[in-house]
């Protein structure tokens, strides 16, 4: 029951998503602010509005992610370390692997759905082509019908002038 089906409306996800944007500028807040190398994890935000959100909505989201680099240039409370070079050395790296890992699984997912997407466009394509010839198929049938009983020269006409006649004579004829 881990994945229930259900949709998430588009301001759903923008209130989501500014809550994460909030969240993530109050973490590097107290963690050094925008010099803290985990401050490109904005760019995650933004990388799925990109592909979620319409693009109005996506723009609303990058917006409020430079708006919140940005002030985290002015306002945060520094790192208090005891050895501030080999920290900020080790922050890096550790920095620079965790958003490696998050944006090479957030390309992975989002490839994975592209690939399943353009796989149900080929499909739902094959399958339209394949009505679409059945109903060309049948449309020629029935011309080549209509056009061999015209050639067989069919009593149909013959009958119904014959079926007019009597219903305009108020009588039934003897020969009935």
């Amino acid at each position: 029951a881990w994945r229930q089906r259900f949709t998430v409306s588009e301001r759903e996800l923008l209130a989501q998503l500014l809550i994460d944007v909030a969240a993530l500028s109050a973490l590097l807040y107290f963690t050094g602010g925008a010099v803290n190398p985990f401050a490109v994890c904005y760019l995650l935000i933004v990388l799925y509005a990109s592909v979620a959100l319409p693009q109005r909505l996506a723009w609303s989201i990058a917006a409020a992610c430079m708006l919140s680099f940005a002030g985290l240039h002015l306002l945060r409370v520094p790192l208090a370390v005891s050895d501030p070079a080999s920290a900020d050395r080790t922050l890096n790296y550790s920095a620079h692997f965790a958003i490696y890992l998050a944006l090479a699984a957030l390309v992975a997912s989002c490839g994975v759905r592209l690939s399943q997407m353009r796989r149900l466009y080929f499909a739902r394509a094959a399958a339209d082509a394949q009505k679409e010839a059945r109903e060309r198929y049948l449309v020629g049938l029935a011309a080549l019908s209509a056009g061999t009983a015209h050639q067989m020269s069919t009593p149909l006409s013959t009958m119904a002038i014959v079926v007019g006649d009597l219903r305009e004579s108020g009588e039934v004829p003897q020969d009935w």
